[in-house]
C-alpha cells in the first residue's frame, strides 16, 4: 500500500480553517431564511387560528339563535298552561258546586219523588 504523502502543516490547518468557514457560511444561508420560515409559519398559524375562531363564532351563533327559539317556544308554552290551569279550574268550581238531584217513580202504591243533595270537598 502506498502511503499518504504527508501534507505540510500549515496548509492542512489553512485547509481545515477554509472547510470550516464554508461550513459557517452555510449555516449563515440558513440562518437568513429561518425569519421567512418562522413568518410563514406563524402566517399559517394565524389564518387556521381565523378560520377556527370563524367556526366558533358561527357556532355560537347558532347556539343563540336556537336558545331564543326555545325561549319564545317556552313563551307560548306557558300560556297554553295558563289557559288550561284556567279550564280545570273551571271544571273542579263547577264539581264542587252543590247539586240537587230529584226522581219521581211511579209505584204500585203511587207516585213517589226522592231528592238528592250532593256536595263534593276538594281535599287540597
Amino acid at each position: 500500500m502506498a502511503e499518504k504523502p504527508k501534507l505540510d502543516p500549515l496548509e492542512e490547518a489553512h485547509f481545515r480553517l477554509d472547510e470550516h468557514e464554508r461550513a459557517l457560511h452555510d449555516i449563515r444561508k440558513v440562518g437568513d431564511s429561518i425569519p421567512s420560515l418562522v413568518d410563514g409559519g406563524v402566517a399559517a398559524l394565524h389564518a387556521s387560528m381565523k378560520a377556527e375562531l370563524a367556526e366558533l363564532r358561527a357556532g355560537q351563533a347558532a347556539d343563540v339563535e336556537s336558545d331564543r327559539a326555545v325561549a319564545e317556544s317556552n313563551k307560548a308554552l306557558a300560556l297554553e298552561i295558563k289557559e288550561l290551569c284556567a279550564d280545570i279550574k273551571a271544571l273542579v268550581k263547577a264539581l264542587c258546586t252543590p247539586t240537587t238531584r230529584t226522581a219521581t217513580m211511579t209505584l204500585p202504591s203511587g207516585p213517589a219523588t226522592m231528592t238528592v243533595r250532593e256536595t263534593r270537598k276538594l281535599d287540597a
